[in-house]
């Protein structure tokens, strides 16, 4: 409709990230395997107007089934379970999932395994295979010790008024809010 768009260009690159941000949308409804089949544009008989027409195969809807956990042995399943921030038999959301691999590598980083990886298996089950159980298989490695803190690029402030207010300490495991609120104290 007219009322839509006013004026404006067309730019290739900005159209190709418009296709990736619908396939995105696409995915976060559930459908995984959601592409592009064949796109067009062209232009009007007196160069005025553009004409853009997506072709879309969404595939399988596919939903949320279980979360399951391996190789943990700092932190519990139920504090695992307490990241995850999909439920159960709704559409699988790719966004919520990314953000749930988020949350379970920063519960580690609280308590000072900054290397953690997450390896994650999918197993799909149901009659149509639409439902997808996810297993994460958890290597957290050895906990980081802050060494050393450098103070660099200090030109007003005397070096033991910011030391003051920074609330992780060589010798310390490493605690990811630890190091947030000293820098927020600093700034």
């Amino acid at each position: 409709e007219k009322r839509w768009f006013n004026t404006g260009e067309y730019l290739k690159q900005d159209y190709q990230s418009h296709i990736d941000s619908l396939l995105f949308f696409y995915q976060d409804k559930g459908y995984l395997d959601a592409k592009v089949v064949r796109d067009s544009i062209w232009y009007s008989n007196n160069n005025t107007d553009i004409y853009i027409e997506i072709v879309l195969e969404e595939g399988k809807l596919y939903y949320t089934g279980e979360f399951f956990f391996t190789g943990n042995k700092v932190l519990e399943k139920d504090a695992l379970k307490a990241c995850i921030a999909m439920k159960k038999d709704k559409p699988f959301n790719n966004s919520k999932f990314k953000m749930t691999k988020m949350y379970i590598s920063n519960a580690y980083r609280e308590e000072g395994y900054l290397w953690v990886q997450l390896k994650q298996q999918n197993h799909f089950r149901g009659e149509n295979r639409d439902t997808i159980d996810v297993t994460f298989d958890i290597v957290e490695g050895r906990p980081a010790i802050v060494h050393k803190i450098d103070i660099v690029g200090n030109n007003k402030t005397r070096e033991k008024v910011i030391r003051r207010e920074i609330t992780i300490y060589p010798g310390q495991k490493y605690k990811q809010t630890r190091m947030e609120r000293s820098l927020r104290e600093i700034t």
